[in-house]
């Protein structure tokens, strides 16, 4: 895992980009968190992920807030099993990575996003 980290870093740098990894949940992993809460084993590996990417210096963005807080979480998902987002679920995972990308920006003197910078977002 390492070694993917430090390529992705490296050529979003050569890139003049700034490299952001989502974690994106699964179905099962939003309804584990949400029937076992903070502690679940679904938070915990999502927390242990995130905090190896950002070990790496790489900006981590966790999603699955975007999933737990909606009022319907299973209909992000098509015909309500595990797989792919529907377009509302895929909507909204870019509107919480374009928030991020504005709020990592914001301190910066660089233009407005998107065009005085560039990032790399997987």
């Amino acid at each position: 895992m390492d070694r993917v980290l430090s390529a992705f870093k490296a050529q979003a740098q050569l890139l003049g980009a700034t490299p952001i990894l989502a974690y994106l949940p699964s179905l099962d992993g939003i309804a584990r968190r949400l029937e076992d809460g903070e502690g679940s084993a679904a938070v915990n590996l999502k927390n242990a992920v995130l905090g190896h990417i950002r070990d790496a210096g790489i900006k981590a963005v966790g999603i699955d807030g975007v999933f737990t807080s909606h009022p319907d979480y299973q209909s992000l998902f098509p015909l309500r099993v595990p797989a792919h987002y529907t377009p509302e679920g895929y909507r909204l995972v870019a509107e919480a990575l374009l928030a991020e990308i504005k709020e990592s920006e914001a301190g910066t003197a660089a233009c407005a996003w998107p065009r005085g910078s560039r990032h790399l977002a997987l």
